[in-house]
């Protein structure tokens, strides 16, 4: 099983923290964190379409 967020992001709506959206930086959404894994610009639009997973899947490889 994976906890997963996928969500589109648009520099209209979010003119503060789109710049801040990079992979492998952590967002928070409904009180968890993600990490992002992958990001795609879209062409229409100033828009980025992004997947992150928990950050549950960070602390895996650290007990390592």
């Amino acid at each position: 099983m994976q906890f997963e967020l996928t969500l589109d992001a648009s520099q209209q709506d979010n003119p503060h923290s789109f710049n801040l959206i990079i992979e492998e930086s952590i967002i928070e959404a409904g009180g968890f964190q993600f990490r992002i894994k992958q990001l795609q610009r879209k062409s229409k639009g100033n828009v980025k379409s992004l997947l992150s997973q928990h950050i549950f899947f960070d602390n895996i490889w650290v007990g390592k």
